[in-house]
């Protein structure tokens, strides 16, 4: 009943059979379970899954259910965008080596398209199962056509005037190879416990001595700009958090940084939706700018990270997600169609 109560109405608080952990004894775990320690920090892959849906963050990375997998005879979504992401990775590192970036798709040998495509599926085919082979190559022929848009597109893949590709799948948090990447830290509050974050960045392009440019590959369809800024820390923490490690990093990157969609080659700049004042709030630590933009109701990273940790530090994981659709839960979890009449509400 209380389940359906809560499905019933969006503006119910969670109880204990629909997100709340309310046993004050948990509370000590809960703070050692979501601490973001550098043991196991936060990955902006983990705040998107807490900010789409808090009960499946909690399943998959604090009770750590494991998510069932559709079996499927080709490539899903994720493994596609792994798949595009490393192909994109070889073409341009090839590029790079034969003095070809920038150039159009008519000047790039045919032969370097082929060994990028053929050195990326043999990483994912490394990986495990690619699904029924006819499947595979339409998947190819896919990735190959990709690349030809990309390099057909006007800026030939390189979105940032005068920047080239320095650094794919850049690692950032503890363990990352290079010490000026390792500590990307949000500091605690209050007596609170710091943040310590980690991730890859698709691509940083650069010059040296210059500010760099910051890319978060979308194989998917790209949203508008409107639609982008209503997700921008709440499901979406990608790009924001690629900027908070390269400030970390001792580097700018303020507005040099966008969505690169696969899809067509073009780029959707985070300056789009966000004025230069908005841009510097975005990542300010300064708890007088951080204040201030809270009571605005603008958009500030540490903010909103802070407020969702809090609210799972506090056992709050209430099951209201933006979308289930590829939820490996949701068989098992909502009550979506049933709802209590008002009527009902004492029965």
């Amino acid at each position: 009943m209380e389940r359906l109560r809560f499905f019933g109405d969006e503006a119910r608080a969670p109880g204990p059979f629909s997100g709340a952990v309310e046993d004050a004894a948990l509370r000590p775990a809960l703070e050692a379970m979501f601490s973001f320690s550098a043991e196991r920090p936060l990955s902006a892959s983990t705040l998107a899954r807490f900010g789409s849906c808090a009960f499946r963050g909690f399943l998959g990375y604090g009770l750590r259910v494991p998510e069932p997998q559709l079996a499927s005879e080709e490539l899903d979504p994720r493994a596609r965008g792994t798949f595009w992401h490393k192909v994109v990775e070889e073409l341009f590192a090839r590029l790079d080596a034969a003095g070809l970036l920038g150039r159009p798709l008519q000047e790039v040998p045919e032969a370097l398209l082929e060994g990028a495509l053929e050195a990326a599926a043999g990483a994912i085919v490394a990986r495990g199962p690619v699904g029924h082979p006819a499947l595979w190559r339409l998947a190819r022929e896919r990735a190959r056509a990709m690349v030809r848009r990309i390099l057909a597109e006007g800026t030939h893949g390189l979105p940032f005037a005068g920047l080239s590709p320095q650094a794919y799948e850049l690692k950032f948090g503890p363990g990352a190879p290079e010490a000026a990447w390792s500590e990307v830290v949000l500091p605690g509050e209050g007596g609170e416990a710091p943040i310590h974050f980690e991730g890859k960045i698709d691509r940083l392009d650069g010059v040296a001595g210059a500010e760099v440019g910051v890319l978060d590959y979308k194989s998917g369809r790209i949203d508008t700009p409107k639609a982008l800024r209503e997700q921008l820390l709440v499901t979406d923490f990608q790009l924001p958090l690629y900027l908070f490690a390269a400030r970390a990093a001792g580097l700018r990157a303020a507005r040099r940084a966008g969505w690169f969609s696969l899809r067509t080659g073009r780029t959707t700049f985070l300056s789009e939706l966000l004025t230069d004042a908005q841009l510097e709030d975005l990542l300010s630590t300064d708890p007088t700018v951080r204040a201030r933009v809270a009571g605005e109701g603008g958009l500030n990273l540490p903010n909103a990270v802070q407020a969702l940790v809090r609210g799972l530090r506090a056992g709050r994981f209430p099951a209201r997600p933006k979308d289930c659709r590829d939820c490996g839960y949701r068989a098992v979890c909502r009550i979506s169609e049933r709802r209590l009449a008002p009527n009902e509400e004492g029965a």
